[in-house]
Order: structure tokens, then C-alpha cells, then sequence
């Protein structure tokens, strides 16, 4: 069995520059996240008082998350399977999501309970349960039980992505019902507080999925988990495009038709849970896990990677971010231009020289900026690019 590597030692991170020495570079579970949590988000919401359902809260990320609400004031209804066998610091309701009737079952008892009814409506909305899908993908003269395998994929459909979609369409009324109302005391920093001048939306509601970096995947080196990735894709797809509807208003339609609930979708690297042990997993060959080495040999590897991977009380504090935002966004990753241009700009100041046939420095401005015209035998002058960087010639005069 491979030896599990060392967590990264998340208490030391500053939130701005990320320490890559736990990570051996070929094993991205124990490297540092690259976008979420990021550094210098502004947080515009207090999300004290609010009212959240978080599903499969009763361990793992799930758990983190409602922790992490609960710290903020927010009150927590969660969900289990079982919930009679877990313990949580706030309500568990049960919650099948691969069975209909539960799901609806469910949506009538958050209707139902104090909470919502004294708040009115739902205010964020966590789909984060699901579970993980391991068998064959083929070819099919290889699957010895074809009924068995056909539904082990249909049970990873409707627990991994038709059951969010059922949750969210059965508490959508009630996300409508927090969305229609004004809440500006819930606004956390006022104008003379914010760093830059926005336009807050006084309106608050917010559906968050929990999808899996699987679901950008289609390598050769995970086929056992190609059932997971399938149904992570179709969730994907359907908060991107669920976001695109709800956002967008019709020509025809009233400017009020365009709904205030913001969807979001956060993508957690491994995290230290028990997603593949015991009984967790789905199965499409239920006999293989014992009898194939392979397969065995694919589970011991996930584990490692899981047990190596990010602590889920750090991964909550992503999620716990991106609720207190008032527009979230996706966190673009530099690209290598720019991380060169960074690097270079800290290692020397800059210097702005005239690229002619003799070098001729600049008068500069107080803001950094040269001041005056080009030498009359200067067709043009510009800021010294990085070293290795191509120049280029803008058509024009002045510096």
C-alpha cells in the first residue's frame, strides 16, 4: 500500500502566497487550493440570523459547512441518510436522494419547520451530498452482471445529480420567498467601509453545488471512476445552465422576471473524508472490490489520496466566502505571462528606457509615470519589457 503523504499545514497560510512544499508534484491532493479561499474578497453580507439547508451534513464537507454556518449565525438544517446514527450541533432531517418520495417528503418538513416559517423562506440552499461511483465503463463483453451495473449507474444519477436537482426545484419556492424581499440590514459593510464602490443587491438568496473536479476529467487513468465523473458533469452542466436561466430576462417579460437567487458552484480538490470507505460508495460490480486486484489496488490509491488531502473545516471556509460575497465570481488563474511580469516587477523596479540607437533615461512623474517627449531621434519610447519578453513598437510619438 502506497505510504499516505504528509497534509499540508493549512494554519500556516497567510491566503496570499500558497506554500507548494507538501506536495511531491504528482499528487495534486496535497497542494494547495487555487482559487477558493481567496485573499482579498470583499465580504458584503452578515449572514447572522439566515436560515440554510445543507445536504449529506452529517459528516465530511457537509459537516464542516454547517459548522462553519453555525459559527456564523446562521441557523443549519441538515440532512442524512440515517440521520438516527449521526450527531450534529444542529437539526438533522432524512434525506434519500436517489428515492422521490423522499425528496418530497423532505421539501414539505423544511417547509414546515420553525425556523423557515419564522424567517419567512429559505436563504441559502447547500447541495453538497452525493457519493462516490466505482466499477468498469467496459467494453460490455466484460461486465459480467449487465442489471446489476445498470444500476449501480442509475443510482449514482439519481443520488449525484438528479437528487439536487429535485431539492432544488422542490425548496425553489422557497428560495423565491427570501429572494422577493429587501434586505439591506443584512449588508455587513456599509459605503464609507467598502474597499471599492459597488452597488450591493439588497436582495439575498443563494443556491450552492458541490461538484468534484472529476467533472472536468476524461483521463485514461481513472476509468474506474468514470461513472462519478459522468454524473459530476451532468450537475455541472445543470447549475451553469439552471444560472443562465434565472438570470437572464426575456425581452418580453417584465423587469422583475429575472430572479435574485445567485447559483454558485465550488469544486473541491480530495478532501480528507470517507467518501470511499465501507458501505459509502456505490459499486457497479458489488463482487469486484473483494475479487479484483486492480479495483483494490484503485481504492487503496483514493484513500490515500483522501486521507492526504485538504481538511474539510478549510474547505467550509471556502463556501462560508463565496455566501458573504454579493457577486461571486470565479477566481481566474494567472496565466505564465503574467506570473512572469509579477516576478519580474518584484525582483528590480521598473525602468523606463527609449528603445533607439541611444539610450536616453526618462524624467519621471511623482505616479511613476516618464514625463516628456521622445529624443527627436526616437520614433518611439515605452517601458522596458521583462527580460526574455518580445518587444513591441506602439505608432506613436509621445512617451
Amino acid at each position: 500500500m502506497p505510504t499516505p503523504l504528509a497534509k499540508p499545514d493549512l494554519s500556516a497560510w497567510n491566503g496570499s502566497k500558497p506554500d507548494f512544499a507538501a506536495w511531491n508534484g504528482t499528487n495534486p491532493c496535497a497542494a494547495w487550493p487555487k482559487w477558493r479561499p481567496a485573499p482579498d474578497v470583499q465580504e458584503t453580507w452578515d449572514l447572522k440570523g439566515r436560515v440554510a439547508v445543507v445536504t449529506g451534513a452529517s459528516s465530511g464537507i457537509g459537516a464542516a459547512i454547517g459548522a462553519a454556518l453555525l459559527a456564523e449565525g446562521v441557523h443549519v438544517i441538515g440532512t442524512s441518510r440515517t440521520p438516527g446514527t449521526a450527531t450534529a450541533p444542529f437539526d438533522l432531517l432524512p434525506l434519500e436522494l436517489s428515492d422521490p418520495a423522499s425528496v418530497v417528503a423532505f421539501g414539505a418538513a423544511v417547509a414546515a419547520h420553525p425556523a423557515v416559517v419564522a424567517r419567512g423562506g429559505l436563504d441559502i440552499l447547500v447541495n453538497n451530498a452525493g457519493r462516490a461511483v466505482l466499477g468498469p465503463v467496459g467494453p460490455p463483453s466484460s461486465i459480467t452482471n449487465y442489471l446489476a451495473w445498470m444500476a449501480g449507474v442509475w443510482e449514482g444519477l439519481q443520488t449525484n445529480y438528479l437528487g439536487a436537482v429535485r431539492v432544488t426545484n422542490t425548496l425553489w419556492p422557497l428560495l423565491q420567498a427570501r429572494a422577493k424581499v429587501e434586505d439591506a440590514g443584512g449588508v455587513k459593510a456599509k459605503a464609507a467601509t467598502l474597499k471599492k464602490k459597488v452597488e450591493v443587491d439588497k436582495h439575498y438568496a443563494r443556491v450552492v453545488f458541490t461538484a468534484s473536479p472529476m467533472a472536468w476529467s476524461s483521463s485514461a487513468a481513472t476509468p474506474d471512476l468514470w461513472g462519478y465523473a459522468a454524473s459530476q458533469r451532468a450537475l455541472l452542466i445543470y447549475a451553469n445552465m439552471l444560472r443562465a436561466a434565472v438570470t437572464s430576462t426575456p425581452i418580453s417579460s417584465p423587469p422583475s422576471a429575472a430572479s435574485k437567487v445567485k447559483l454558485s458552484v465550488l469544486a473541491p480538490m480530495a478532501t480528507a473524508t470517507r467518501l470511499v470507505e465501507g458501505a459509502r460508495p456505490i459499486f457497479l460490480d458489488p463482487t469486484a472490490a473483494a475479487t479484483d486486484p486492480a479495483l483494490a489496488s484503485f481504492l487503496a490509491n483514493i484513500r490515500v489520496a483522501t486521507a492526504a488531502g485538504l481538511d474539510p473545516v478549510f474547505v467550509a471556509s471556502a463556501y462560508v466566502q463565496v455566501l458573504k460575497e454579493d457577486k461571486p465570481v470565479r477566481i481566474r488563474k494567472k496565466n505564465r505571462r503574467e506570473r512572469e511580469r509579477e516576478r519580474a516587477e518584484q525582483s528590480s523596479p521598473p525602468q523606463h528606457i527609449s528603445h533607439t540607437s541611444i539610450t536616453h533615461r526618462l524624467r519621471m512623474r511623482p505616479s511613476g509615470r516618464p514625463a516628456g517627449r521622445c529624443p527627436p531621434t526616437s520614433r518611439w519610447c515605452r517601458a522596458a519589457p521583462p527580460i526574455g519578453a518580445r518587444p513591441r513598437s506602439p505608432p506613436s510619438r509621445r512617451c
